[in-house]
This record gives C-alpha cells, structure tokens and sequence, in this order.
C-alpha cells in the first residue's frame, strides 16, 4: 500500500460525505482510508459503516468514557491508533469537516515522495471554505522553512502528506501529536517540500470546539504542547518563540488556573517532566518556580524578536 488517509472525525455526519468523496475521487488507486471516530452520537458512525461496507474501508470507534476530556488529546490518540492499523507507505490526515479540492493530490504527493528520498514530507496550499457564506478565501500562506513555521506561521497538517517512517522512528510527541504536534513531528524528521498546488478546503465552523474554547484554555492547551516539545528536547529555540505569547499570558492569569475549569489540563500534566503549568502557578508563592518561569519568559522573548525578524522578511519575499 501507498498511501493511507486517516480521517478523524467527531459529530461530522454533515460534512462526512464531502470528506470521504474527495478522497474517493481521486485520479489514484494505490491508498487506503482509515476513519478513525471520536464516540459521535449523530448518526455518524451509521455513515462510516455505510462507506466501509462498499468501499473496503477500516475504521473505529472510540469510547467516551475517559475521566478528563481533552480534545487534543482525544485527536492525539486517534491519529497514533490509526498509525499503528495503518499500511501504507506515505500518510495524510484529513479532518471530518474538511476536503481534497485537488483530485491529483494523492498522485502529485506520492510521486514526489517517491522520487525525492531526502525529504520526509511534502506540503501544497489550502484554501479556507466559510459554511455561512459559501465562499472560499484565497489560498493560505505557506512555509518552506520549518524553523519559521515552529516560531509562529500557520501550517495546516492536512497539507502535508508524509512518511509513516516518521511513527515508525518515534517521532510522535508523548501526548500531544494533533494538528501542530503532528507537523513538529514531521519538522523535526527532516525537510518538506512545499508544492504551489491548492489541494484542500479548510471548513471554518463557528460552533467547532476551538472557537468555544476561551483564550486562556487555548493558551493552556499550547503550553501542554510545548511541555512535550521541550521533553523531545528538539527545535527548542523555535518552540519558545512560538510560545512566548501563551506562556506570558497564563502567567499574567495564573490564579485563574485553579478553576475547575483547568483542573483536567493540570492533572494530564501530572507526573511528567517539564510540567509547565504545575510551575505557573507555583510560582505565586514559591522562589524556585518563580525563577524558572521567569528565565523562561526572557528567553522566550529573545526567541520571539529574533524569529519575528525573520518571519517578516519571509512574508515580504512571499509577497513579492
């Protein structure tokens, strides 16, 4: 087998069919398609076992019964659980919601693969498909270099088609391997190549899980990322940069994460080196965290303005 596309999917049965369709469509052959499923009660997995019925498709289902829920981490698992059923040489993630635009994708993808052994993956462009209004955006911006990319430019995984060498080599996070754990798994593999095509739609959804998270939990859930970035011990200085904003910002609301609300993230943090949140908020009262989190906090804003540099001169000669 070639290629295997895994589609993760939770209370999609509106967009389910687009996404598989384009999949379906493509002008190849040699893949597969695992659906992995988050326990959707929407009549989802009903459609799922439709497609695998007539279209020789594997799929699971996993159970909603964990004691924290922590979506990240629930899309973590499906994407390493699919890895570990899947066969294929090459691999592409693909969100239930989203789709393939370009029906060569899969072709273009794989002979590139197959004819440049130096790279662990191969990236093309997106465009954003916004539900209400029917229309499409202009193409996102993408990045060639992935030491710009760790430090703050937007790569969506989808994009990226890549060699399952990349699990097979333990180069997944611990806990965090969604969207942008995955690509720093494929950053720190080796170089991609970035293609001009357009291959897929990015449905934008006002009622998706992030855009109800507040920002502190989102800043909360990227510092949960960087805690497995800085136990890889690998693109550290991009990493911080990247994380600067985030971590500044749960410092200065720290009080806030012994909410309820938090106490899910603190306790997956729990017993894990590099327990970024744990020193956040000992550091209100304790000398030990407080000078580990500030020298954090200096280093990552050297970080910040030295790849902040950089990055405006890449989207000046990305704009030319």
């Amino acid at each position: 087998m070639k290629l295997s596309i895994i589609i993760v999917s939770y209370n999609e049965s509106r967009f389910l069919e687009k996404a598989v369709g384009s999949c379906l469509d493509q002008d190849y052959d040699d893949y597969e398609i695992i659906i992995g499923d988050d326990g959707s009660d929407d009549g989802s997995v009903d459609i799922i076992k439709r497609y695998a019925e007539t279209n020789n498709i594997k799929y699971f289902v996993m159970e909603r019964n964990a004691k924290y829920y922590i979506p990240s981490i629930r899309v973590s698992d499906i994407i390493k659980r699919a890895l570990e059923i899947a066969d294929g040489q090459y691999v592409c993630v693909l969100s239930g919601d989203d789709f393939f635009v370009d029906m060569g994708r899969f072709r273009e993808h794989t002979e590139f693969l197959d004819t440049h052994s130096a790279y662990s993956a191969v990236y093309s462009k997106y465009e954003e498909y916004h539900e209400k209004s029917r229309r499409y955006n202009a193409a996102g911006s993408y990045c060639n270099w992935r030491s710009l990319f760790w430090s703050g430019m937007y790569a969506h995984i989808s994009c990226f088609t890549f060699r399952k060498k990349i699990y097979e080599d333990n180069q997944l996070l611990d806990k965090m391997c969604d969207d942008t754990g995955l690509t720093y798994s494929i950053a720190i593999a080796g170089k991609w190549h970035t293609l001009p095509s357009v291959t897929m739609a990015y449905r934008q959804r006002d009622g998706s899980i992030m855009h109800k998270a507040d920002k502190l939990e989102l800043s909360v859930i990227e510092l949960m990322l960087l805690q497995d970035v800085l136990n890889k011990k690998k693109m550290i200085s991009g990493s911080l940069s990247r994380y600067y904003k985030p971590l500044s910002y749960c410092r200065k609301r720290r009080t806030h994460l012994k909410e309820e609300k938090y106490h899910k993230y603190i306790e997956a943090c729990n017993g894990y080196d590099n327990n970024i949140l744990k020193e956040i908020i000992d550091s209100e009262k304790k000398i030990k965290p407080k000078l580990k989190i500030n020298g954090l906090q200096i280093i990552s804003l050297l970080c910040y303005l030295f790849y902040g540099f950089f990055r405006k001169a890449y989207k000046l000669i990305d704009h030319r």
